[in-house]
Order: C-alpha cells, then sequence, then structure tokens
C-alpha cells in the first residue's frame, strides 16, 4: 500500500490512441491511467496503490487498433500488500499542543493520524474526570496522512484525553492511541 505499480504493455500492431490501463480492487475501487508511448509500440504508466485495501486486484489494458479498429484488451492479477505498521501510536498527534495559538491557528486543534490502509476511525476526547466531550466517526484514508479539525472555543484550560482508534476495513485489525491534549487560555 502507498507504492506505485508500473506498467508496460507492448501492441503488436499501431494503435489509434494511447491505451488505457484500469486497476479495479477487490473491494471495487477502480483507477485509471491513459499510458504514455515509451518506444514505437511500447506504452508506459504508473497507477498508484494509495488508500486502495490489501489483497487481490486486477490490472487491464485496453487499446484500439490503427488498422480495422480493434478493440483489445489483456488482463493480470496482482496482490496490493499493505507496508509497516497499521496504525503507528507515534503517527497519531493533535497539533497545537498545548492550545490555542491564537495567531496561527485561532481557536482550533486538528487530530492527524496515519493508517497504513482504509480504516473506520473514532475520535474521542475525554475531560479527566471521564466525561466524553467529543465523539467523531471519520473514515481513514489508507496510505496517506489524515486530519481533522476541531474548534475547542468553548472549552476552559484544562488537560483533556483524546483517544483515536481503527479498525481496518478489510481483515477487522484493530488498534488505538490514547495522548494527552492540554489548552491553556
Amino acid at each position: 500500500m502507498g507504492e506505485d505499480v508500473s506498467v508496460e504493455a507492448t501492441s503488436n500492431m499501431p494503435l489509434a490512441s494511447a491505451p488505457v490501463c484500469t486497476v479495479i480492487t477487490s473491494d471495487g475501487m477502480k483507477e485509471g491511467v491513459v499510458l504514455s508511448l515509451d518506444t514505437l509500440r511500447t506504452y508506459i504508466g504508473t497507477l498508484s496503490t494509495v488508500g486502495k485495501n490489501t489483497g487481490e486486484a486486477t490490472v487491464t489494458v485496453s487499446g484500439v487498433d490503427s488498422v480495422l479498429g480493434n478493440t483489445g484488451s489483456d488482463s493480470a492479477i496482482f496482490q496490493i500488500d499493505a507496508r509497516g505498521e497499521f496504525f503507528p501510536s507515534d503517527s497519531a498527534f493533535v497539533y497545537p499542543n498545548p492550545a490555542p495559538i491564537k495567531e496561527k491557528y485561532g481557536n482550533k486543534v486538528y487530530f492527524s493520524y496515519f493508517v497504513n490502509q482504509n480504516a473506520y476511525m473514532e475520535i474521542d476526547v475525554f475531560t479527566l474526570e471521564g466525561k466524553r466531550i467529543l465523539h467523531y466517526t471519520p473514515t481513514g484514508e489508507g496510505g496517506i496522512r489524515n486530519h481533522y479539525e476541531w474548534d475547542i472555543g468553548k472549552l476552559g484550560s484544562d488537560v483533556y484525553i483524546f483517544r483515536i482508534k481503527a479498525v481496518a476495513k478489510q481483515g477487522g485489525k484493530k488498534s488505538s492511541v490514547m495522548k494527552k491534549l492540554a489548552i491553556v487560555k
């Protein structure tokens, strides 16, 4: 996950236009790219696996010959594999912390996290007495840094606990992180 897949296709006939390469993952995500001419009848291109679930995927190259106008295609199956830890604890944080730094952020803080595959997320913030004051359920896009903005304008100066939970959409892998957030006004 988060890596590029290089595609090279060679045609035995001249093509009317550059062929199209499409990848379809096991969960139905679809991405396409028009291949570029590299040499006389060889076309190349790159597809990204960022944000795609692990598992089997099909890559198909389709083109139209310039002589008879016939359409042709070829497919191959490959595995998309997640790299690294599912939800690294050091990838989850809130900034600014302590908050707020009004000149730069106003009354907002930003939760930031990384998961290596698509996931269901939960962000909770608690007072030190255990009262939940925020519950948000965003989607975590795999292979990129995700962010959530929260307005802290109505909160007082205190220390709060935040928890970010992640459950992989494929395979059900679970992980959570708990850390402190200080608000100083």
